[in-house]
Parts: structure tokens; sequence; C-alpha cells
């Protein structure tokens, strides 16, 4: 009953489209107008620049093929206090490792039979995000869980899953020591003599940075609610896998990526009653976000993609707005991450500078099925649900 009577409430407090774009629309304006490029908000766009931009020069260094994952990983990792990134870093990379070596490992049992790597994919879609959710480690569960999700799915193309594995903990280790190098440097410098007095108490809003993993392990009585989410997630990622089966979507892997990632939620929400409201919040500003970096930059690169100078530039110009809207307030934050994913993914290609977005575009379309198809599995859930409660309600 507990699950049912949340969705329930879900859908009575539930917003419709037109003022939730209103509300978001007017929430990144007020974020524009606060745009500046000194103070601690602007030293953390800057951070963010510079660890993407370093994590491309260091993949470009040791020829690595993914470049756009490692400034990605670069990307979401910087937060104004050091100690949050070391951290971040920390469980980044643990998750990676591990769920590499599981995917690998899953991959060679399942190895060319479709239906059981769809199933086997399905599970353990369901198992990380019940784990996820309201976990203290959070961010190692999404990152082991997706990054499994990735090598198993990729394992169908190449001989040999090891390889894939390798690449991805490789990828994401380049962008943790691209992401550590600056933090590490901007700490020190922070920490030199000044005379002015602009420095932010760590406890301000500016200083925190966004926030999005889960502090507190979860109380007991959420549990249903995160079978709730992980039985949805699960289904959701069978549909996309019977889908890609029969026709190969733009991207499958980041189909999968998206789904376990609108689908973690803060605790504060899991236990209050609210998940599908702030998921289809979290659909709606990750679909803004990647569609609002596609129409900007993907008209640009043709222009500037072959100039390697001008391509960086621009990057680090989306990267630093998309910084700042991230770092601002709660109800447009994810936006502005989501608006980074989606220019780096454009911008940064998989082997060298390019004027052809067209990989770039099929993660992104990946991206956009993926939300639908979740969309209508929750759909179908809420629907069931209702049924279900308003038979309780008349045995009652």
């Amino acid at each position: 009953m507990g699950v049912r009577l949340n969705e329930v409430s879900d859908q009575k407090d539930a917003l419709p489209l037109r003022k939730r774009l209103r509300r978001t629309a007017g929430g990144i304006f007020a974020e524009l107008r606060l745009i500046r490029l000194g103070g601690e908000r602007g030293k953390l766009c800057a951070e963010t620049v510079a660890s993407v931009v370093l994590a491309v020069f260091l993949a470009d260094i040791f020829n690595l093929k993914e470049r756009w994952w490692v400034a990605l990983s670069a990307y979401v990792l910087i937060r104004a206090n050091p100690r949050v990134v070391f951290q971040r870093c920390l469980e980044r990379l643990a998750g990676t490792v591990i769920g590499a070596i599981g995917g690998a490992l899953l991959a060679a049992l399942v190895f060319q039979h479709a239906w059981l790597t769809i199933a086997v994919l399905a599970l353990v879609s369901g198992l990380g995000i019940y784990c996820m959710l309201g976990s203290p480690y959070a961010y190692s569960w999404i990152l082991g869980t997706v990054t499994a999700l990735m090598v198993l799915s990729d394992s169908v193309s190449v001989a040999f899953q090891t390889n894939l594995a390798i690449n991805r903990i490789l990828d994401v280790t380049v962008g943790v020591i691209a992401t550590a190098t600056i933090s590490a440097v901007s700490f020190c410098v922070g920490r030199l003599p000044r005379s002015d007095s602009l420095s932010v108490s760590a406890s301000s809003p500016e200083a925190r940075g966004p926030q999005e993993t889960l502090a507190p392990p979860i109380l007991g009585q959420s549990r249903s609610t995160r079978i709730w989410q992980a039985t949805q997630g699960t289904i959701a990622i069978a549909v996309v896998g019977v889908v890609n089966h029969f026709h190969a979507l733009p991207n499958f892997a980041q189909s999968m990526v998206s789904v376990i990632a609108v689908l973690l939620v803060p605790l504060s929400v899991l236990v209050g009653g609210q998940v599908t409201e702030a998921v289809y919040m979290r659909m709606l500003n990750r679909l803004l976000g990647c569609l609002c970096a596609a129409s900007l930059a993907a008209p640009l690169l043709p222009l500037i993609g072959g100039t390697p100078l001008l391509c960086l530039v621009v990057l680090g110009a989306g990267v630093w707005l998309a910084a700042h809207v991230q770092a601002g307030s709660a109800e447009v934050s994810y936006i502005g991450t989501q608006f980074g994913v989606g220019f780096i993914m454009i911008f940064v290609q998989d082997h060298a500078w390019s004027t052809d977005a067209s990989a770039a575009l099929q993660r992104l379309m990946g991206i956009v099925v993926a939300l639908f198809v979740l969309a209508a599995t929750m759909a179908a859930f809420s629907a069931v649900s209702r049924k279900m409660s308003l038979h309780d309600r008349r045995a009652v």
C-alpha cells in the first residue's frame, strides 16, 4: 500500500506541463542574469572548464578512443569543496572498475545469446537502481551499474570483452586525474595569502555546487518505493533492449544510461512520497538540457570543427555556461548538468576534432528514445497503481 499511496499522491501534486516549463524557463533566465566571471561561482565554472580541457588533452596524449567519455568524467566530478571532489573521484573510479569487471564477466557468460543478454541487462539495472537509491555510496552504485551495462551491451560487437572493460577504466581514470589535478591546484592557489575578503563560506550554496548524491542510508519504510523504482527501471531497460534487438537504436548504451540516471532521486524525495513527480522533472530537464545543447552546438560544429583551438574555445564557453546553471538553484541545476553533457558529446568526438556531429546526435537520440520508453513504462505503472488503490478502497 505504501508505494501505491505515494503514486496517487504524486498524481495529485503533479504540475501541468505548461506550468513546469514556465517555472523552468523562469529559473534558467534568473540564473543567466546572475552570470559573473568572478566570485566563487565563477571560480567553480573556471575549474570545470579547466578539468574538461585537460581531460581532452590527456585523452589525446594517451590516444583514447572515446574522448567524450573522458571529458564527461571530468565535467561531472568538479565541486567547490576539494574533499567532495576527491571523494567523488574515488567513488567514480571504484564504481567503474567494479562495473567494468562485472560487465566483462557477464558478457563472457551470455556471449552470442541475445535474449539472455537482454534479461541480464534488465536484472543488472534493477539491482543497481535498488542499491543506489538512498545509499551513502549512490555515486559508486550508479557508475558501477552504467559501466556494467555499457560493457555488456557493447560486447556483442567485439571479440574480446576484456578490452572494453580496460578501455572504460582508462577513460574514467584519465578524467579523474584531470579533475583531481585541477582541484588540487585550485586548492593550493586558494591557500595562498590574499588581501581581499571575497571568500564564501563553505556552507553557502555557491560554495557547495550542485548536490546530486545521497548522503544518509535509506530508511526502512521506503524500501517498497525502492522496489517500485527498480521494477520500473527493469521493465524499461527490457523494453529498450527488445526494441534494439528488432530495430537497432541510435545508441543503445546511452539509452540505458539515461533510464538509470533519471531514476536516481534525492533521499528527501524518496522518503517524502513525491518520487514520480521528481522523476518526470528529471526526465524533462534531461530532455531540455540535451536538446538545448544540440540546437546550439550542432550548427556551430561544421563551421569550426576543422580548427581544434577554436573548438576548445567554444567547448570551454559551453561548459562554463553549463557549470554556471548547474551550480544554481535546485530547480534548474539538472538542466545545466545535461546541457553540459550534450555540449561535450557534440564537440568532443571519438577520435579527434571533426565537423561530423552524427555520432554525437545519435547518442542524444538514444537519450530521447529512452526517456519516452521510461515515461510510457511509468504511465503504465501509475495506471496499475490507481486501479489497485481503487480496488483496495472498494474492498474496505
